[in-house]
């Protein structure tokens, strides 16, 4: 046995359950729905047209019975709800959403303890995430073959925080963010120029300043589904190993 909940939002499935005969809502507004040959402005058995019910409220909405018939479309403006009950599987916290342009419904399962709800990368369904993520990453800053690393987050950061040392040289450091576009900053020690000096300097999220003519940096150059490219600078002659510790945003 077929059964169809009628009310959705925003669309609503409108079935026959005799031959030429409309469901609709009784003049209580309340359960049982009663059957009529011909709603007004309507032809009889009209294939494929719409019926329009505005403003139509409905404290009592609950399940027809068997369905032998085709299926109608119809359209509800202003529709008000008492007591709307979703079945089929829908678990607690269960969010509906329309799954294309014509206005189909889909469910997102229950919720997530301690997660966000997030747009799917194709921009198509919600999702729940942590949003999240920590990555590490150790460099030379000697070796000038490597001028890129991809960092995995799991996500497209939309920002990100690092931390990046020169763990040879205690006064190279620095801290900075970048958001996915590579709008950078960053607080950098400068004892290179003078002892005991910090500077904030833009353009890039990390900055290991050795002396005069030789610096490490790096900054954001693109993003991807699960993470983002560094892209490396050297100028002169720096040496030791870089560390990078980053905190991104989804």
């Amino acid at each position: 046995m077929k059964r169809i909940f009628l009310i959705v939002i925003p669309i609503i499935c409108l079935t026959l359950i005799a031959a030429n005969k409309y469901v609709v809502v009784n003049d209580a507004e309340q359960m049982p729905w009663e059957t009529i040959a011909n709603p007004p402005g309507q032809v009889t058995n009209p294939v494929g047209s719409h019926v329009n019910w505005n403003n139509m409220n409905a404290t009592n909405v609950g399940f027809l019975g068997a369905l032998t018939a085709s299926v109608y479309s119809a359209s509800v403006s202003n529709l008000a709800v008492t007591n709307l009950q979703v079945t089929g599987g829908v678990t607690n916290g269960g969010i509906l959403y329309s799954t294309n342009a014509l206005g189909q419904l889909g469910m997102l399962g229950g919720l997530l303890a301690n997660r966000k709800l997030f747009v799917n990368e194709a921009g198509t369904a919600p999702e729940y995430a942590t949003g999240v993520a920590t990555a590490e990453l150790t460099i030379s800053a000697t070796n000038v073959s490597t001028t890129t690393a991809f960092v995995t987050l799991g996500f497209r950061p939309s920002s990100v925080l690092f931390l990046a040392s020169n763990q040879g040289f205690l006064t190279q450091c620095s801290v900075g963010f970048s958001d996915a576009a590579g709008n950078a900053y960053c607080l950098y020690n400068d004892t290179g120029t003078t002892a005991g000096n910090w500077n904030i300097g833009g353009g890039v999220p990390m900055y290991l300043f050795a002396s005069a003519g030789n610096s490490f940096y790096g900054l954001i150059s693109s993003t991807a589904t699960n993470g983002f490219t560094l892209t490396f600078t050297r100028t002169g002659t720096p040496t030791g190993s870089v560390r990078i510790d980053m905190l991104g945003f989804r």
